[in-house]
């Protein structure tokens, strides 16, 4: 089986063939970042994976492939962001904007149980770098190290964030829970709703 690094070597030398491979490789990751996010995620996974075979450089090893996608998604969803007016002078454009604003049912991504829809709702509230590397980090498993690289900050800010990001995200089930019963379970079992959701 070819790497990654081989396929986009590949499709950036006009094979189309290795370019659909490399998409439904790595589609699931793509989709999972935008649609909490936007209102209609595929036209960003489309300007993600463009970005990707545009891009000049590459990633550094083949693990690291994927970090370097969500890298392009990152800068995709900003720019976005920032069409729309979004950004304030002096940070950064996602740390200000909430996907809560936009509108969209957190459902999108999931119609399960009500703690998830809770959890999920909880997530929106969150500014949405918080909830970038809330999802990153526990939805797809990226180690603090590489979410430092791919926000542009310091480790011990990125250790800080998430922890900020856990404790928000917990004040807000609490607010958002209509029950002690569906509050306990939910907070309780993040893990295992973090891979529900993956798996969904």
């Amino acid at each position: 089986m070819k790497t990654d690094e081989e396929l986009l070597k590949a499709w950036r030398a006009g094979d189309s063939a290795a370019g659909a491979t490399l998409f439904e490789r790595h589609y699931a990751t793509v989709y999972r970042f935008f649609c909490n996010k936007v209102p209609e995620p595929r036209d960003f996974i489309q300007l993600t994976f463009v970005g990707c075979l545009e891009s000049v450089g590459g990633f550094r090893q083949d693990a690291a492939f994927r970090t370097f996608l969500v890298g392009i998604a990152i800068n995709v969803l900003r720019n976005h962001y920032r069409q729309q007016g979004r950004g304030a002078r002096g940070m950064d454009v996602l740390e200000r904007s909430f996907t809560s604003d936009l509108g969209h049912s957190p459902s999108a991504v999931i119609e399960a149980r009500d703690q998830d829809r809770l959890l999920l709702a909880g997530l929106r509230r969150l500014p949405v770098e918080s909830q970038v590397l809330v999802e990153l980090r526990f939805w797809e498993g990226l180690k603090v190290t590489e979410l430092a690289e791919l926000l542009d900050r310091p480790l011990g800010t990125i250790k800080t964030r998430i922890r900020r990001a856990m404790e928000l995200l917990r004040q807000h089930i609490t607010e958002l829970a209509t029950s002690p019963q569906g509050l306990s379970s939910t907070l309780t079992t993040l893990d295992q709703w973090a891979e529900q959701v993956r798996s969904a």
